[in-house]
């Protein structure tokens, strides 16, 4: 009979670290711990490595480590899905009481439900491993009256360490709408993990593990100037018991300190309560190409069955855009050798289509009346060449209404720029976007540095160095022409490049 360790206490402590294991104060840093089809619902590599210590009743801990890697799948500039691989370990620390490991491999497609609108179906596989160690549970063979336990007197028991593993399955789908800035701005999810129920017991007899539906659901309710609250929602279900964590994210963007060329970074302040167990509080800190986390939970009911008592976390990801690849094989030979061209032909004549220059017009002109403006003059290539040595050049390239994709006319602009830019390396290169003066200042300025950035991409598609190019958005500060009309209006939707030494 074992007397002073309780066995049956350490199996319910497994059992519900398992449970929270979907709980992570950061949870959205977890996806694969939530929902499989978030694999497939970004647009960047995530690279995100987590740490978790919890302290419990009774003086014991449990540390919790998980790696985690997820990429987008594209066809094209087209996003279908993601795949993604997670590894946790899970272990009571130095008393090595119980060990916990799981591999786990995730896929999910990606459906475009409308321009804002996106549905993610997910799968995944995880490889589970559970171990108890008896080296310190002691039986009543081992006590001596007067003296306590002797633990080299024979245990009465066969005490070999307990070992199981299993397959799991899990699905979800998750739907989601985001802005013209590919930011979330509402998501629903419902996930069913476990689903095969595979048998984890440590003694051979049968005992299925129980499965987990998951419930998710988060809005931004909120945004105001660098203001931005998103209420969250996650419901989980298991063997007959519910887990309800409710929270909200506020974040504050921090974009006046920072350069325009860069994406803003954004602190997020996060609180999350889960019922009758604990409450938690977070702080993260996004930078363009990486996350910092930390949380700190506390207990916070007295029920009985609620051991911990607190909890430290902390979260670090590394997170870049994949760009997409060219379609053919062929098509990048091709365009290898174009670039073995233009090196042996620099000093050739240079056919630039559909590049105009635009001459600086006066806000005192009768441009009311569009006749009046002044013409769109169409460039030589004599003319590109002379202007720029004399950096009274600009070009523009014109956008849609509240959009940052470059047309497809402005495409073989865009290649005829970068190949001139290859064959002149002393040349710099500035993009700066504009907008109209439709909508809030604030989205009109970040609107002009995406336009701007989604020139910088294609100009770095086309083989130019990022060091020569410079971006900046303006917003609607600086218009070619007065906001009156909408054909007027059309003209100061634009990115505007120029060149200069480097």
């Amino acid at each position: 009979m074992i007397r002073t360790f309780p066995l049956f206490l350490l199996l319910f402590t497994a059992f519900y670290s398992t449970a929270q294991n979907p709980l992570f104060s950061q949870y959205q840093l977890a996806p694969s711990n939530v929902n499989p089809a978030w694999t497939a619902a970004s647009p960047d590599w995530w690279v995100i490595a987590h740490y978790r210590h919890q302290n419990f009743d009774g003086g014991y801990t449990f540390q919790s480590s998980q790696l985690t890697v997820t990429r987008p799948l594209l066809q094209g500039k087209r996003r279908y899905g993601g795949v993604g691989i997670s590894v946790l370990d899970d272990n009571t620390g130095e008393s090595g009481w119980y060990h916990f490991q799981r591999l786990g491999a995730s896929l999910a497609h990606d459906i475009k439900l409308s321009r804002q609108q996106r549905l993610s179906l997910g799968f995944q596989t995880q490889y589970q491993i559970k171990r108890i160690s008896t080296e310190n549970i002691r039986t009543g063979s081992q006590y001596r009256f007067g003296q306590g336990f002797d633990p080299a007197l024979a245990s009465g028991e066969n005490m070999n360490d307990l070992q199981t593993s299993y397959f799991s399955l899990g699905t979800g789908a998750l739907w989601y709408a985001v802005d013209r800035h590919q930011a979330t701005t509402f998501y629903a999810g419902i996930s069913w993990l476990d689903l095969n129920r595979p048998d984890e017991s440590f003694f051979g007899d049968a005992q299925p593990l129980p499965s987990t539906l998951s419930l998710q659901s988060g809005f931004r309710a909120y945004q105001k100037n660098r203001f931005t609250l998103f209420p969250e929602l996650l419901l989980l279900h298991q063997a007959g018991v519910s887990i309800l964590n409710i929270g909200s994210r506020l974040s504050y963007e921090l974009r006046n300190a920072f350069s325009a060329n860069k994406s803003a970074p954004q602190v997020d302040f996060i609180t999350r309560y889960t019922l009758n167990r604990s409450l938690a509080l977070a702080l993260q800190w996004h930078q363009p190409t990486y996350t910092l986390g930390v949380s700190f939970d506390t207990g916070a009911s007295s029920h009985r069955a609620n051991p911990l008592q607190n909890a430290f976390e902390v979260v670090l990801a590394w997170h870049q855009s994949v760009s997409p690849k060219s379609k053919t094989k062929k098509k990048r030979l091709k365009k290898r050798k174009s670039h073995r061209q233009d090196r042996s032909t620099k000093n050739t004549n240079l056919a630039i289509p559909k590049l105009t220059y635009l001459p600086p017009v006066s806000f005192t002109d009768s441009v009311g009346d569009v006749s009046n403006m002044n013409p769109v003059v169409p460039l030589s290539s004599d003319d590109l060449r002379g202007r720029i040595e004399t950096s009274t050049l600009d070009l523009f390239i014109e956008f849609s209404f509240n959009q940052t994709s470059v047309r497809a006319e402005s495409e073989s602009s865009l290649q005829a720029i970068a190949r001139f830019l290859r064959q002149n390396p002393n040349l710099a290169v500035t993009i700066t976007g504009h907008t109209d003066n439709v909508g809030n200042q604030e989205d009109n300025y970040q609107l002009s540095t995406a336009r701007a950035n989604a020139v910088r991409q294609l100009l770095l598609d086309y083989q130019v160095d990022f060091q020569r190019i410079r971006v900046e958005g303006k917003g609607e500060e600086e218009p070619l022409y007065p906001n009156t009309d909408e054909v007027l209006r059309a003209k100061n939707r634009r990115v505007e490049i120029s060149f200069s030494p480097l």
